[in-house]
């Protein structure tokens, strides 16, 4: 095998393994993007299943009693969505 085989066989096997490892980032950031958005909707929810409770007439601090928060974290929900 010449010299100019071996450059391009090796050029060759680089170029598939930057492939790999691009498509390994891809992934690696999709599943982070996706475990984010899910952790978002589930602190969405919640808030708003908070100020449901708030708005319906409940104390803060049953509320935070029944969903076992804290007053503070029943506040920021409330703060949030009032926003």
């Amino acid at each position: 095998m010449s010299d100019k085989e071996a450059d391009r066989s090796r050029r060759e096997k680089r170029r598939g393994q930057q492939s790999r490892e691009k498509d390994a980032r891809r992934a690696a950031q999709s599943r982070t993007a996706n475990l984010e958005s899910k952790a978002k909707n589930k602190k969405e929810n919640l808030d708003l299943k908070i100020v449901k409770l708030v708005d319906k007439g409940y104390s803060i601090a049953s509320v935070a009693k029944r969903l076992g928060l804290t007053v503070r974290r029943i506040n920021m929900a409330t703060d949030a969505v009032h926003r």
